[in-house]
C-alpha cells in the first residue's frame, strides 16, 4: 500500500489493452486495475487524454461509470 498512488493513461486501448480481445484477458485487466486503486491509503490520482477536436481518446471503459458519477456532482 501507497499513500499516494498515480494511474496515467486510463484511456481505451491502453487500460485495456487493445490487443485485449478475450472476455478472460478484459476481467484480467479490470481485476488489475481495481487493485491499483486498492493500493492508495490516501490518495487516487487518476488520469486520461480527452485528445484533440479533431483526434478523441476515449476514457477506459472501466472508469465510464465513474466519471460520469463524479462529474454529476460537481
Amino acid at each position: 500500500e501507497f499513500d499516494v498512488v498515480y494511474l496515467p493513461d486510463c484511456n481505451e486501448g491502453v487500460i485495456p489493452y487493445k490487443r485485449s480481445v478475450l472476455s478472460s484477458q478484459i476481467e484480467e485487466e479490470r481485476r488489475l486495475f481495481y487493485v491499483a486503486m486498492t493500493r492508495a491509503k490516501e490518495e487516487l490520482h487518476i488520469m486520461f487524454e480527452e485528445g484533440t477536436k479533431d483526434e478523441k481518446h476515449l476514457i477506459s471503459r472501466f472508469l465510464k461509470n465513474v466519471y460520469k458519477e463524479k462529474s454529476a456532482t460537481k
